[in-house]
C-alpha cells in the first residue's frame, strides 16, 4: 500500500512540476486553470498520505489560489490545519465553507469536535445541534455519508458530552435548547437516549447510566473501558501527565517503600498498566514484570514508548486473566470497578502468600461506591478497607492525595492503599492513613 502511494506521490509531483512550469509561462484558460487547481489538490492528498502535511498544505493553498471556490479544496485545507493542530485556521476553514454552503455537514461535525476537543462547550453545544438539526430536515446534507443513523447517533453522544461538561463546569444546571431553559441533565440524558435509539453504543449506555438515579451498577462494562483506551491510546500518557498533572504512580511508589522495606526480587503485575508510568515506578524492585490490560492499542503504545519494560504482556480481563504473583500494582485501574470485592478475592487467590497489593482509588463519601458523572467510580474508605479484610488482606496502610490528578481545573480526590496476604494477620490489627 505504501509503494502505491509512493507510486503515486510521485507520478503527480512530476505532473505538478510541469503545471507550475507552464504556469510561469502561459496564462491558462479557465478550464486550464480548473485542471491545474484539482492537480494539486490531489498531489496534496497523496502527499498527506505519506504522511508529510506541511508540503500538502503548500499544493492545496496553491490549488485554492486557482480556484478558490473549490468546497472540496477548501476542506481538505482545514483537515489539514487541524492534523497540523494549527486550530484557529482549521476553524475558520470549517467557517469559509459553512457559510458557502450551510448543508457541508461533515465541515460542520469536524467543527464541533474541534470545539469540543478545545473545551469550548458551550459552542460545541451549538454546533452540535446544527449538526444533528441538518440530518433532521427534508432537504439532504452535502455528500450525505452512507450510514446515516451511525453518524447521528455518535453526534447525539458528543453532544451529550458537551452538555455535561458544560453543565459540570457553570453548575446551573440550565441549558438552552430552541430557545427554551431546559435542565441540562434532561438534555443530556435525551441526547444520549437518542444515540441509543439510532445504535446501540456502550458509550452512550454507559453515560446515561451516570445521570439516571437508581440505576446500580456494580462494574463499567469491559467493552465500553476497552474502546475508550484503544481511542485515548495514541495521547493517553501526554494527556494523563501534561493535561491532568497526573502524579498518582509516584505517590504509590513512595508509599510503598515507606511501608514495605527492601522489597526486591519480586514478581510484579502491573494490572491495567496503560503506558508503563506504574510499572516503571516498580520495575527497580521486580524479578520479574508483567503487564495486564484490556486495551490492545494501549499495550501496543507501551511497546512504543517503554519497549523492554515488561517481560509478559496480557490482553484480557483483571479478574479472567490474572496471573500469580508477589505484589500487585494498580494506577487508577480499579476506578472501573463498583463493588470491589469480586476483584479483591481474585487477587487473594491468586496472590503469593506474603504477597502485597498497591493500588489506587478516586475516594467518595456514602457507605460504599458510586458511579459519577465522570464515567467512574468513586469508593468510600470504609468500605475499601472493609472488603480488603472480608476477603483475607491485611490493610497495612492508606494515605489520602487529594490534587493526584487534575479534572477541568479541579483537585480529584484519592486515596492509595497497601495490603498484604499474610499467613496470619498481625497483633496490631489494621494500620490506619499515614
Amino acid at each position: 500500500m505504501n509503494d502505491d502511494i509512493e507510486s503515486a506521490v510521485y507520478n503527480l509531483s512530476i505532473a505538478s512540476t510541469a503545471a507550475s512550469t507552464y504556469l510561469s509561462s502561459h496564462t491558462p484558460t479557465p478550464s486550464e486553470t480548473i485542471d491545474i487547481s484539482s492537480l494539486y489538490t490531489n498531489y496534496a492528498t497523496s502527499l498527506s498520505l505519506l504522511p508529510n502535511l506541511s508540503s500538502a498544505l503548500i499544493f492545496y493553498e496553491k490549488s485554492l489560489s486557482l480556484n478558490p471556490t473549490s468546497l472540496d479544496t477548501q476542506y481538505y485545507l482545514a483537515l489539514t490545519y487541524q492534523d497540523l493542530s494549527k486550530f484557529s485556521l482549521a476553524i475558520s476553514g470549517y467557517l469559509k465553507i459553512i457559510k458557502l454552503d450551510p448543508l457541508h455537514w461533515e465541515s460542520l461535525s469536524n467543527l464541533s469536535s474541534l470545539h469540543y476537543d478545545l473545551k469550548h462547550y458551550e459552542k460545541a453545544i451549538l454546533s452540535y445541534e446544527s449538526s444533528i438539526d441538518l440530518f433532521l430536515t427534508t432537504t439532504p446534507p452535502t455528500n450525505p455519508p452512507g450510514d446515516v443513523k451511525g453518524v447521528l447517533s455518535d453526534l447525539y453522544y458528543r453532544y451529550g458530552l458537551s452538555i455535561i461538561y458544560f453543565n459540570d463546569d457553570f453548575k446551573d444546571g440550565e441549558c438552552i435548547r430552541e430557545n427554551q431553559k431546559v435542565n441540562c441533565d434532561d438534555l443530556a440524558r435525551y441526547a444520549f437516549s437518542r444515540s441509543l435509539d439510532l445504535r446501540f453504543n456502550v458509550e452512550s449506555e454507559h453515560y446515561l447510566n451516570t445521570l439516571t438515579e437508581g440505576v446500580e451498577i456494580e462494574k463499567v462494562g469491559n467493552e465500553y473501558v476497552k474502546k475508550l483506551f484503544d481511542d485515548y491510546a495514541l495521547n493517553f500518557e501526554e494527556s494523563l501527565k501534561d493535561d491532568l498533572g497526573y502524579k498518582g504512580f509516584k505517590i504509590m511508589r513512595e508509599f510503598f517503600e515507606e511501608i514495605v522495606v527492601g522489597g526486591g526480587g519480586k514478581d510484579v503485575v502491573d494490572l491495567g498498566c496503560g503506558t508503563g508510568l506504574v510499572g516503571e515506578e516498580f520495575k527497580g524492585i521486580s524479578k520479574s514484570l508483567a503487564c495486564i490490560d484490556l486495551s490492545l492499542k494501549i499495550i501496543e503504545r507501551c511497546k512504543e514508548l517503554r519497549p523492554k519494560l515488561y517481560d509478559e504482556y496480557i490482553q484480557g480481563d483483571f479478574l479472567e486473566g490474572l496471573i500469580e504473583g508477589d505484589v500487585y500494582v494498580a494506577g487508577d485501574s480499579f476506578i472501573y470497578f463498583g463493588d470491589l470485592k469480586p476483584l479483591f478475592k481474585r487477587m487473594f487467590e491468586k496472590l503469593r502468600e506474603e504477597g502485597y497489593v498497591v493500588f489506587t482509588l478516586e475516594r467518595g463519601g456514602g457507605k460504599t461506591w458510586k458511579l459519577t458523572r465522570s464515567g467512574r467510580f468513586e469508593h468510600a474508605e470504609s468500605y475499601v478497607l472493609q472488603s480488603l479484610e472480608e476477603v483475607g488482606f491485611e490493610v497495612l496502610g492508606y494515605k489520602r492525595m487529594d490534587g493526584f490528578r487534575i479534572e477541568r481545573g479541579k483537585d480529584v480526590k484519592g486515596n492509595v492503599y497497601v495490603a498484604r496476604k499474610a499467613k496470619t494477620k498481625s497483633s496490631k490489627g489494621r494500620r490506619g492513613e499515614f
